[in-house]
C-alpha cells in the first residue's frame, strides 16, 4: 500500500527547481532551438515560417527541411556567441541585426531565446521542508494524527521526530553540502515525463544540546510524475501561466541503513518489521519569472568540468512540496502506491469564491481565474488491518494564493508576483458514497 501505510510522517516545505529552459520549445515552431529527434541543439537555430509572409534581405537564407517545411537558419549565431544570443531579447542582439525583421514578422521580438533560466543545472533543492504531522495507530485500533510534540497523548518516540527536516543534500550537517537530487524531463517540451533522480534523501535535526540526529538517510529509486492536476492553484491557472498552476506527485522507495532509528519506530507502530521507507512527494505552488532581464539576474559562481570558475546567471523556479514518509513492505510498488482511484461523478465544478485574487502582471494586465475546474482523481484504499478507508486528497483539492509579494527588479512586463500564502478552495461538502451492484440509492459512507 505504501503511501497509505502507518505510521505516516507528513511534511511540507519549499524547494528550488533550477530548471534548464532553452530546450522547452516555448516559441516553437517559430523559433526552434532543439532537435528532439536527435537530442541536440540546432546550430544555427531555426525560425520556421509557416504561413508568415516574409521577404528575406540579402544574405538571409530560406531552406526546406526533410519534411518540406520552410525555415530560416540564424546564421549569425555560432557556438562562440550562442550563450549571449540566448540570453538577449530577440531584436536587441547586434550581431544578428539582419534577422530583426524576421523576428518582428514572427511575433518574436523581445522574447528571450533561452526562455527564463538558460543556465539551469536541473538540480532540485529542498528548503525548510519540515515534519508537520505524524499519523500513528494506537491501542484499541484507533488512528490519530499528532500535529505537535506537546499534543496530549503524543508518544515520546513520535514527539522526537517533530522539528526534523527532509533534505536531499549529500551531507546535511556540512554547511557546504549541496543537493543530490535532479529533476529531468524525458521529453523537454512535454509535461508528462518528468523524473527525479536523487542520491540521498534523509530526515535530520539538531537536539537542544546541538547534537546532530539522523533519523534516516538512504538512496531513493528513480521516480516519475504519476498524477497531475493542472488547476491545483486557481490563480496560477491562466492559460498564459501554464503549467505554473499545476501539481505533480512522485513516489519512490528509499533503501536505508538497517540501523536507522526511524526503522525501529516504524516497526513498533506498523506491527511488523520495516526495512525500507516510501516517499510520496507533491510539487505545487510553482512560481516562475518567465521574462527575466538576464543583465539583472543574481549570479552564482560555478566551476566547469575542468575547474574554471564562472559567474552564472540564475533564475530558478520556487515551489512548495508536500507529502509523507511511510513504511515500505515486500510486495509494495517502488514507484507507485497500490490503491484504487476515485473519480468525481460531476467532472466540472464551478468556482465562485469572490476572495480569489486575480493575478496582475507587471504591466497591469489582469489575468483570469477559471470559472470551473475538473477535480483530479483521488487514490484511496480500504485498509482491512485497521478497517479504515484512506483517501489521498492532497493533489485533488484546488487552492489559491493570497497576499501577493513583490516582483524582483529583473522581472518582465508579463510576470506576476508570487503569492506568499495559500488557502484551500472551499468546494462545499464532500460525500463518500457506495453504489451497490443491485442498484438503488447510493449509501453514504462519510461526509
Amino acid at each position: 500500500m505504501s503511501q497509505f501505510d502507518f505510521p505516516r510522517i507528513n511534511f511540507h516545505g519549499q524547494a528550488i527547481l533550477d530548471t534548464a529552459t532553452a530546450n522547452n520549445g516555448n516559441y516553437e515552431p517559430r523559433l526552434t532551438m532543439f532537435d528532439q529527434e536527435n537530442s541536440t541543439a540546432f546550430m544555427p537555430p531555426r525560425c520556421y515560417l509557416g504561413d508568415t509572409v516574409y521577404s528575406p534581405p540579402s544574405g538571409v537564407r530560406v531552406l526546406t527541411d526533410k519534411k518540406g517545411n520552410k525555415y530560416v537558419p540564424i546564421d549569425a549565431v555560432s557556438s562562440s556567441n550562442y550563450q549571449k544570443w540566448a540570453t538577449t531579447p530577440l531584436g536587441y542582439f547586434t550581431p544578428d541585426q539582419l534577422y530583426w525583421t524576421l523576428y518582428e514578422a514572427l511575433g518574436l521580438k523581445g522574447a528571450n531565446p533561452g526562455y527564463w533560466n538558460y543556465f539551469g543545472d536541473l538540480s532540485m533543492s529542498l528548503e525548510q521542508t519540515l515534519v508537520t504531522g505524524i499519523t500513528v495507530p494506537l491501542s484499541g485500533g484507533n488512528i490519530k494524527t499528532f500535529i505537535s510534540p506537546t499534543q496530549e497523548g503524543c508518544p515520546s518516540d513520535v514527539a522526537s521526530i517533530f522539528g526534523a527536516e527532509l533534505s536531499f543534500n549529500n551531507d546535511y550537517f556540512d554547511p557546504n553540502s549541496r543537493t543530490s537530487a535532479y529533476l529531468s524531463d524525458v521529453d523537454s517540451i512535454g509535461q508528462m515525463c518528468t523524473q527525479i533522480f536523487c542520491g540521498t534523501a534523509g530526515l535530520y535535526k539538531t537536539d537542544s544540546n546541538g547534537n546532530p540526529i539522523t533519523f534516516f538517510a538512504g538512496n531513493p529509486v528513480k521516480s516519475t510524475a504519476r498524477w497531475m492536476n493542472l488547476n491545483k492553484v486557481l490563480n496560477y491557472s491562466d492559460q498564459s501561466l501554464l503549467p505554473m498552476g499545476g501539481s505533480a506527485c512522485f513516489y519512490a522507495m528509499i533503501n536505508v541503513d538497517p540501523t536507522s532509528s526511524i526503522l525501529s519506530t516504524m516497526s513498533k507502530y506498523a506491527g511488523k518489521n520495516v526495512t525500507a521507507l516510501f516517499l510520496k512527494l507533491m510539487i505545487h505552488e510553482v512560481h516562475e519569472i518567465r521574462e527575466p532581464d538576464y543583465t539583472k539576474l543574481p549570479v552564482q559562481n560555478m566551476s566547469d568540468v575542468v575547474g574554471n570558475q564562472a559567474a552564472v546567471s540564475k533564475n530558478p523556479a520556487r515551489v512548495s512540496v508536500s507529502g509523507s514518509i511511510t513504511p515500505y513492505f515486500e510486495g509494495d510498488m517502488k514507484t507507485g502506491s497500490i490503491s484504487r482511484l476515485l473519480k468525481h461523478y460531476n467532472p466540472d465544478i464551478q468556482i465562485k469564491d469572490p476572495k480569489i485574487l486575480h493575478p496582475i502582471t507587471k504591466n497591469g494586465t489582469i489575468l483570469s481565474v477559471p470559472s470551473e475546474v475538473k477535480l483530479a482523481p483521488a487514490p484511496f484504499i480500504h485498509n482491512q488491518n485497521f478497517n479504515v478507508v484512506s483517501i489521498d486528497l492532497l493533489n485533488t483539492i484546488s487552492e489559491y494564493g493570497t497576499n501577493p509579494g513583490e516582483l524582483p527588479d529583473y522581472a518582465g512586463d508579463g510576470d506576476i508576483p508570487a503569492y506568499t500564502t495559500f488557502q484551500s478552495n472551499d468546494f462545499g461538502t464532500f460525500y463518500l458514497t457506495f453504489q451497490p451492484d443491485r442498484g438503488g440509492n447510493a449509501l453514504v459512507i462519510k461526509k
